[in-house]
């Protein structure tokens, strides 16, 4: 998978996060897990 696609990936899995989240009271932790989530995939990425 190119790195575009990956990044593609990625933003579309943070903005169903955010959507989640804005819609539920553990929105906090879910940004949390979105900011590992994106840690991780920027360590796999270089």
């Amino acid at each position: 998978m190119s790195s575009v696609g990956f990044l593609t990936m990625a933003m579309g899995i943070l903005r169903l996060v955010l959507m989640i989240g804005s819609f539920q009271e553990e929105g906090k932790q879910q940004m949390t897990i979105t900011m590992i989530a994106m840690m991780t995939v920027r360590e796999v990425m270089f």
